[in-house]
């Protein structure tokens, strides 16, 4: 019987050690895929004219797949991409989240989060816990936050929020969400929008970049065009 009890006592002991080396290697290969990632965004800033001073985004099902609110609730805890809620897993970080925020920091651009959540409280816990900023595990999804607008009205709302403590200028922005009327609202106030119906992703966050850059870079040409014509007539 005792030699049983040593052998069960082992076998437990082995499986914690693997299940140890197994988040160490999901660790390793998610840090992998970032840098990946990553690399797909190195040449995009040689491709824009401008740079928005803010990038906006929704949460729910745009930067993670699944809806905060239906979650069972604190504790949260991390790993992997997965994000649990009372020990089930609840929330999956979309993949090329890490590798376009750590962009939009690296090259100073402010962010924002936009979301009707009835549970904002648990959505900043949950941001809290997210440190996808490539050579910086010191940053969370928090931290980096500019401004946050929350409620169940109109996206409008929210990006007033936002701009009442930022600043912001709604046509030197962008906002991603994967709800096409949402997109549509903000548009309204001149904000260029990026629709993300399966999440984010670099080849939307490419498109929408280049179409503010051209934008805005459209609309000081043209600016400076009138004025050239103005003096001369």
């Amino acid at each position: 019987m005792v030699k049983r009890r040593v052998k069960s006592a082992r076998r437990r002991d082995k499986n914690v050690d693997v299940d140890s080396m197994t988040s160490h290697a999901k660790a390793e290969s998610t840090t992998r895929d970032d840098q990946e990632n990553l690399t797909g965004l190195e040449d995009l800033r040689e491709r824009l004219a401008v740079l928005p001073t803010h990038v906006v985004f929704d949460l729910d099902d745009t930067v993670w797949e699944g809806d905060v609110e239906f979650c069972y609730g604190p504790p949260f805890k991390y790993d992997g991409r997965v994000i649990y809620s009372k020990g089930s897993p609840s929330l999956t970080l979309f993949n090329d989240v890490p590798a376009i925020m750590t962009w939009l920091v690296r090259h100073g651009v402010e962010i924002g989060y936009a979301s009707k959540t009835a549970e904002p409280r648990w959505a900043m816990q949950v941001l809290d816990l997210i440190h996808p900023i490539i050579g910086q595990p010191g940053l969370s999804l928090k931290k980096v936050s500019a401004g946050e607008g929350w409620g169940w009205q109109n996206k409008q709302k929210h990006m007033r929020e936002i701009r009442a403590s930022t600043g912001l200028d709604y046509d030197e922005c962008v906002f991603f969400d994967n709800m096409y009327s949402n997109c549509e609202d903000v548009s309204k106030l001149g904000t260029t929008c990026g629709y993300c119906p399966r999440g984010m992703t670099n080849e939307v966050f490419i498109n929408t970049m280049i179409e503010f850059s051209d934008k805005m870079a459209g609309s000081s040409s043209s600016s400076s065009d009138s004025n050239a014509s103005s003096v001369i007539g």
